[in-house]
């Protein structure tokens, strides 16, 4: 917790990307992601180490306590959006080379 303006919380996953995920279109579909979404945010590593934080406010431990069943649902509905956008990107740009 950083109290230092207000009271903001970071919950944070990592995992690591697969060899079979290209990593260049892992990043854009990561960027696309993080200016779609407001209060996650999605970063790859050259090391394919994928971080995905949740971002909120919380006023005391109490509340923290109470968002944070909340904060880890956002996470895994984040990580499957990601592969969701990831899984469509790879598909235009196959189409394109088939083309």
């Amino acid at each position: 917790m950083d109290a230092s303006y207000f009271p903001s919380v970071t919950f944070a996953v990592g995992l690591d990307l697969e060899e079979e995920f290209d990593l260049g279109l892992a990043r854009k579909v990561a960027e696309n992601f993080n200016k779609e979404t407001i209060g996650l945010s999605i970063d790859i590593t050259d090391n394919r180490e994928v971080g995905i934080a949740c971002f909120t406010i919380a006023v005391s431990c109490n509340t923290l306590k109470e968002i944070f069943p909340y904060m880890t649902v956002c996470l895994e509905n984040a990580r499957l959006r990601f592969l969701y956008m990831y899984k469509v990107a790879a598909a235009s740009v196959k189409e394109t080379k088939e083309q």
